[in-house]
């Protein structure tokens, strides 16, 4: 292939490997069944943005994955990592308590063993108060008086650092938008 998907891929460095593998090679292996697990393509699109010929790669992983879960079900770390919000209900009224019991080796271990987590990957503490919940307790700003925002916080800024949506607020606030 042309290749011009390989400079515009985050992670073709990790999939890549000795072989040089490009993100059209590393999904046709996959819809052949040579590739077992394409977990490590983020689906950012860009591969197809710099594609000459347009290729929907990302929407070719995405089915092959849909289709493997529907055989296989999901995995635990899919499970795990997949679904931030009732993993982050439950840590955050205990974040501290979290938050150790994540850096403790064994833990790491048994995470890395039984789901696939790298247990030498860092993982993002969690918040002890999520966006959602300082959001709802706040007193509104008084000088906010016009305009609406819809800012649609994800995962990370809800659960791990909420003080990223939290200083959105404050700005959007301080400048009459409320």
């Amino acid at each position: 292939g042309c290749r011009a998907c390989v400079p515009v891929c985050p992670t073709q460095r990790f999939f890549g490997g000795p072989s040089r593998q490009n993100p059209r090679e590393y999904a046709l292996g996959r819809l052949q069944g040579r590739v077992e697990n394409v977990d490590l393509c983020v689906l950012c699109t860009m591969c197809q943005h710099a594609c000459p010929l347009g290729i929907p790669i990302p929407r070719s992983l995405a089915r092959a994955n849909a289709e493997a879960a529907r055989r296989r079900g999901p995995s635990l770390q899919r499970l795990i990592l997949g679904n931030p919000a009732p993993l982050g209900r439950c840590a955050a009224p205990l974040a501290s308590v979290a938050n150790l019991t994540l850096t403790l080796g064994p833990v790491r271990a048994l995470m890395e063993r039984c789901a696939g987590i790298a247990s030498a990957r860092p993982l993002p503490p969690f918040a002890g108060e999520s966006l959602p919940a300082w959001f709802d307790a706040r007193k509104p700003a008084r000088n906010a008086t016009t305009g609406t925002v819809a800012y649609y916080a994800g995962c990370y800024a809800n659960w791990h650092a909420p003080g990223i949506g939290q200083a959105l607020v404050r700005v959007l606030e301080r400048n009459g938008i409320g």
